[in-house]
């Protein structure tokens, strides 16, 4: 009988005490504070993009002028996604979570289509804004664009060949815009703060950095494939030599490191310099026994122009954004002090109706680097 009420009474005191711990676990636990992260934000801005008719797809397009009468109708449906991009561009860190090391080369990267996306909606609202007089908004919208962009670019090639694309968006609706002085003079501002914050040395950055993901990545399809032994099929969706064993297809992504390096250490050089290296570089290359280093979605060979050109293009939009402006509010004079950085003199200007055109002597894909000002009207 002592026994069994012993037993009672300490079965009493667990059970109170697992009743005291229960009830303690279920008190609500103070949020941790975490490092606010501008991508979460943008998702949440992704999540809202509207789904446009074709129709209204049309009235987006660059430089219909005048915007229809729906224009305010499609203004308006980018009002919620935009109000987010507002709230993510002013957060400074931006991390968009994507885990080479787990997903391999099949990497879903999503954001950057929706990045592209977005700041395409908000060039257009920008354009919206200014035919209707708000510079303020028109500016707020172009500098969200830009910002996004930058955050977008730089942990590898294909993150910034988004950025420029974004960039190369967001100077065309900013030059769209600049249709008189007062429209010009409102926009200069912003035109400095990223003109002189333009990302230096891009291209290196993206060779930089596209080492490391690759080897992450590919890393990754190897080890994955080896231990499920399917090794031959991811061999034969690579392209690469029937029989290869891990060993040496990992041999393979170590040799590529330093030649990554090298392509960094060459997109920097300038003209004369660059093409020689370029050269030798190349011969290089393409006698190297890694067939790695020769794969077509991954060419280091093919990246190092690519990249360098539209680098040097950013350069000469935002220096033709200048010298627009320039015109604008002050004249030919002021025009003619602001040099094609890739002429002997002032870029080339050509009147349009509405507007007109600037041309830098820089070629991208055999054609000249070319602003229209003025055009949205």
């Amino acid at each position: 009988m002592k026994r069994s009420l012993l037993i009672v009474l300490a079965t009493t005191i667990l059970f109170l005490d697992g009743f005291h711990v229960l009830a303690a676990d279920t008190t609500p636990t103070p949020a941790v504070a975490h490092s606010p992260n501008a991508a979460l934000v943008y998702w949440r801005a992704f999540s809202v993009i509207p789904e446009l008719t074709k129709d209204e797809e049309a009235v987006m397009a660059p430089y219909a002028k005048p915007l229809p009468a729906n224009a305010t109708d499609v203004a308006a449906k980018w009002g919620p996604a935009l109000q987010l991009m507002y709230e993510a561009t002013a957060i400074p860190d931006c991390w968009w979570g994507v885990d080479y090391a787990k997903e391999g080369t099949g990497a879903v990267l999503s954001y950057l289509a929706n990045a592209r996306k977005l700041s395409r909606g908000a060039c257009f609202h920008a354009r919206y804004l200014a035919s209707k007089g708000d510079m303020a908004g028109a500016s707020k919208d172009l500098e969200s664009a830009v910002i996004l962009a930058r955050q977008v670019g730089g942990e590898n090639l294909i993150s910034t060949l988004v950025e420029v694309a974004i960039e190369k968006i967001a100077t065309d609706a900013t030059a769209s815009c600049m249709t008189d002085a007062k429209n010009a003079a409102a926009l200069s501002g912003m035109v400095d703060r990223f003109a002189s914050a333009l990302p230096a040395h891009l291209a290196k950055t993206a060779l930089l950095g596209e080492e490391p993901t690759f080897k992450l990545a590919f890393t990754s399809d190897v080890e994955r494939h080896a231990a499920a032994g399917t090794l031959p099929e991811f061999l034969a969706s690579m392209q690469l030599p029937a029989g290869t064993d891990e060993k040496t297809l990992l041999s393979w992504v170590a040799d590529t490191k330093d030649r990554y390096a090298q392509a960094a250490e060459i997109v920097d050089l300038p003209g004369l310099q660059f093409e020689k290296r370029f050269e030798t570089f190349s011969a290089e290359m393409k006698s190297s026994s890694n067939p790695l280093l020769k794969l077509d979605d991954y060419s280091i060979l093919t990246a190092i122009p690519k990249i360098r050109a539209y680098e040097m293009e950013l350069k000469a939009r935002w220096t033709m954004l200048h010298a627009g402006a320039a015109f604008l509010t002050g004249g030919q004079v002021a025009f003619d002090a602001i040099r094609d950085p890739f002429g002997d003199g002032p870029f080339a200007k050509t009147s349009l109706d509405g507007g007109f055109v600037l041309a830098s002597k820089l070629l991208v894909d055999s054609a000249p680097v070319m602003l229209k000002f003025g055009a949205a009207r």
